[in-house]
């Protein structure tokens, strides 16, 4: 279970890294000085949408075990 939260932690990480790597690009050959605001705003984005993800499959999962659940006491 720690493995699988490190994991996690680790590409959410990196995932956060590649967004700020592509900012910083933009901010330089933009002149714009307002992009670090955005990145902080995009970082956050990206977490709710990476925990929203994570929701939709543990109730997938959850959803698939009453199906099977359900036809297998159908038989």
């Amino acid at each position: 279970m720690e493995a699988e939260k490190r994991i996690r932690r680790s590409r959410h990480s990196m995932l956060c890294r590649q967004i700020s790597k592509k900012r910083v690009e933009a901010d330089d050959m933009h002149g714009n000085k307002d992009q670090s605001e955005c990145l902080e705003f995009e970082v956050m984005i990206m977490e709710i949408i990476f925990v929203a993800a994570l929701l939709y499959a543990a109730a997938s999962v959850v959803t698939f075990k009453h199906l099977i659940y359900y036809f297998d006491n159908q038989l």
